[in-house]
């Protein structure tokens, strides 16, 4: 169970509005309560991918977010950005390796994921979690729109599949990108529905991308605050 915002713009304000939120919803989540969850707080890591034009940065911690005196870059230009704080499902999987973002590479690009949900995925490797596994089937299929729907039907019961992808392509002429995708599968009640729920704004120097908890405590600067697409891969 996460919280997860991405961001495409070159407001470096901007993107410390979103922090800011994203840190407060991740000490204190009401979500989590009306969700059924016995938690209130998303404590199990924290982690960040920024690619801008002085390069890319890529980091992850087993601290919580609000707890942790690493906070972010100031990128300049027009920069790429992406945020995940994490709440193990399996409490003996915890630490800096088990937080997103996870970064791999296919034969057209660099990417960086970050996953909000649960995937049935069988018996998995040692320290491996579903994310991570789920990551390992787009990397091995070059992309993440080819394994969508093993994905969706991967995807557990009263659970989600919600993504957020840095995708850097390898050749310069393409541009890199955020992509988002808001899909749940069966819930049970509306919390559940309320916590999954992504949604997209605009902020005076780009747009975003971010959780329902981001979107309840309200980002400075935000405009057109809106549901995300429901089961579309979009680029943001």
């Amino acid at each position: 169970m996460c919280r997860i915002t991405g961001y495409v713009g070159d407001s470096a304000e901007d993107l410390q509005n979103l922090f800011k939120v994203f840190s407060e919803g991740s000490e204190c989540d009401p979500w989590l309560k009306k969700a059924g969850i016995n938690h209130t707080s998303h404590k199990d890591g924290w982690g960040f991918a920024i690619l801008d034009e002085k390069g890319l940065s890529h980091y992850r911690s087993a601290l919580p977010v609000y707890e942790d005196a690493n906070k972010l870059p100031h990128p300049t230009g027009r920069f790429y950005a992406l945020l995940h704080s994490r709440l193990g499902s399996d409490q003996s999987l915890n630490g800096h390796v088990c937080a997103h973002p996870f970064s791999g590479s296919t034969d057209e690009a660099f990417l960086f994921f970050a996953h909000n949900g649960g995937v049935d995925c069988g018996t998995l490797p040692k320290r491996m979690v579903d994310s991570e596994w789920a990551f390992k089937q787009i990397l091995e299929a070059g992309g993440v729109a080819q394994v969508l729907p093993l994905l969706k039907e991967k995807t557990r019961p009263n659970s989600a599949l919600n993504l957020l992808i840095l995708n850097i392509p390898r050749d310069p002429a393409k541009s890199p990108a955020i992509q988002y995708l808001n899909y749940f599968k069966e819930p049970k009640n509306e919390g559940r529905i309320g916590y999954y729920q992504m949604y997209t704004a605009s902020l005076p120097g780009g747009k975003a991308v971010f959780s329902s908890t981001v979107a309840d405590l309200g980002v400075k600067g935000a405009s057109n605050v809106q549901k995300a697409a429901f089961g579309k891969l979009l680029d943001l």
